[in-house]
Order: structure tokens, then C-alpha cells, then sequence
């Protein structure tokens, strides 16, 4: 027995409305996700920046790597950094300066030296 093939080529159809119905709907899913990116996370309160004073009196203390403490141009023994800056009387500040090894312990110890000494005016800054 024999059987007989058939081929047929069918043609195919799109059909539109489904296509259409799919793209709408990514379409609005990308907009409604991408407006929740836009918005911010956390809220943030900002505040507004003041001009910073111009002091006419200031002390550099730099500080060695080894520990060795230097002020207008004189080595001032550890000991007596608190005897130094006592002299200054008035609205003073002192900016310590310390090379890129020294120590922070060192930094926070004449720091708090600064602070006993009465002085109240500190920056921070790198040689």
C-alpha cells in the first residue's frame, strides 16, 4: 500500500492586534519603570555654604615623619607645644601640618595639646 504525500506550502498570516497589544505593553512598562529611577532614593538636606573667615593670625605647627615638631622655622620639643602655644593670646588658629608618614597618633596628640592650650581654631592640612 501506498501512501501519498501531500505538500502544501501554507502561506502564513500575522496576525497585528496581538503584536501590536504586546509592544504597547512593553512600552508602558518601561515608562513606569524608568520614571521610578529617576526619582531620588534618599532625601537629602543640604546646607548652604558660608564663606569661610580670613584669619590674620595663625600658627603653623608641621610635623616630621619622625615626630619632630617644627614652628616658624624652630624645632619645638613635644613636651613643651603646650607652653608654645600659650603664648598666643586672642582669636588665633593653629593648622597642623603633618608629612605623608607621620604618624595619626602623633597628629591627634598635638591636637589635643592645641586643644588644652585653650585654643579653640583648628585645621588640618598635609605638607
Amino acid at each position: 500500500m501506498k501512501f501519498q504525500r501531500h505538500y502544501e506550502i501554507a502561506k502564513g498570516e500575522i496576525n497585528f492586534i496581538p503584536l501590536v497589544n504586546i509592544v504597547l505593553l512593553i512600552t508602558i512598562y518601561f515608562i513606569i519603570t524608568s520614571s521610578f529611577i529617576t526619582q531620588p532614593i534618599i532625601n537629602v538636606r543640604t546646607t548652604k555654604m558660608v564663606q569661610a573667615k580670613k584669619w590674620t593670625n595663625k600658627i603653623f605647627l608641621n610635623i616630621s615623619a619622625t615626630g619632630k615638631i617644627f614652628s616658624e622655622g624652630k624645632e619645638i620639643p613635644f613636651k613643651e607645644v603646650g607652653v608654645f602655644l600659650k603664648k598666643f593670646k586672642g582669636n588665633i588658629l593653629v593648622i597642623v601640618k603633618g608629612q605623608k608618614n607621620t604618624p595619626n597618633g602623633t597628629i591627634v596628640k598635638i591636637i589635643d595639646m592645641v586643644h588644652k592650650s585653650g585654643i579653640k581654631n583648628i585645621a588640618i592640612s598635609s605638607l
